[in-house]
């Protein structure tokens, strides 16, 4: 059975509408999806919905952006309740956050673009409140003024952007997403490049560490099944799973065809798949993995 248990829409970050992403999993076969766009939930009921009427389950889901010290780490909810009303709240001070961080990180593009003798971006049209204030936002932004011909062609003026490390705790967004009636699963843990364990620590005993902690602050599962991650990164994960009781789960991390996406972030996920769904799980583990969110395979 093929699951997908990451996806990203165009309520955050992803080129795919809600309507666009039924249609894939129709169409690829994918028989369980949850869609888990970057702090908002606000797509979640209408495409479970849909998911209903095409016969593919739609887990509620969403992905958290966390700041654990001075870094970003995401963290997944499932089986949420989209109409939650702290957790939107907490989106929308998330939302604030980012506003105001990429605003200002808007000043960095500028002066990589001065030193190559390009024309500055306007902050008075990036600050209109229709664009996304997100680090692949910034890069579209580059695109949508024409500088640059496509989004391969921003990565020289993005040196120096920083990403931001948001305020909310990961121990705090277990609670939000408990609290919701979720579950709480580390997201992409080690991926290469990504935000994850491996960005700022170099040792399995400091990853074991830190989902140690995790777990006893309430974390519920790790996403190991996902494009970014090596067989070695799977099987160690694997074992922190079997090792901290925690549940699994699989998400191909999708944002969109591989053609719409950036250089940069393909370089990362050297396994990105074609199609959602197109992941390789035992079908041992998938039974697991449905099992742990509830579902009868």
């Amino acid at each position: 059975m093929k699951i997908d248990l990451q996806i990203h829409t165009t309520f955050s970050d992803g080129k795919n509408t809600p309507e666009e992403i039924i249609k894939m999993a129709v169409e690829n076969n994918v028989k369980v999806i949850s869609v888990t766009d970057h702090d908002s939930i606000k797509g979640v009921s209408g495409i479970v919905a849909l998911g209903k009427t095409n016969n593919i389950t739609v887990i509620p889901g969403v992905e958290v952006a966390t700041g654990y010290t001075d870094k970003a780490l995401h963290i997944l909810g499932y089986n949420i309740d989209p109409q939650n009303k702290e957790l939107q709240e907490l989106f929308d001070r998330s939302k604030k956050e980012k506003v105001e961080h990429y605003i200002k990180e808007l000043d960095v593009v500028n002066s990589n673009l001065r030193q190559d003798g390009k024309q500055e971006l306007s902050k008075e049209i990036y600050s209109d409140g229709k664009h996304r204030y997100s680090y692949p936002g910034l890069m579209a932004f580059l695109v949508e003024q024409k500088a640059v011909s496509d989004i391969n062609g921003t990565e020289q003026f993005m040196k120096g952007v920083k990403h931001v490390a948001p305020s909310v705790k990961p121990k705090q967004a277990f609670k939000f997403i408990h609290d919701a009636g979720g579950l709480a699963y580390f997201s992409h843990p080690l991926s290469v490049g990504g935000i994850s364990l491996k960005t700022f620590l170099n040792t399995p005993e400091d990853w074991e560490s830190v989902i140690a902690e995790f777990k006893a602050d309430g974390l519920d599962g790790l996403e190991i099944y996902q494009a970014a991650h090596s067989k070695e990164d799977r099987d160690f994960l694997l074992n922190m799973a079997l090792k901290y009781d925690l549940k699994i789960s699989a998400g191909s991390d999708w944002h969109g065809p591989a053609s719409m996406l950036s250089a940069s972030l393909l370089k990362t996920t050297p396994n990105y798949p074609d199609k959602i769904g197109d992941m390789e799980i035992p079908e041992d583990k998938v039974v697991l993995i449905l099992q742990g969110l509830g579902i009868t395979a």
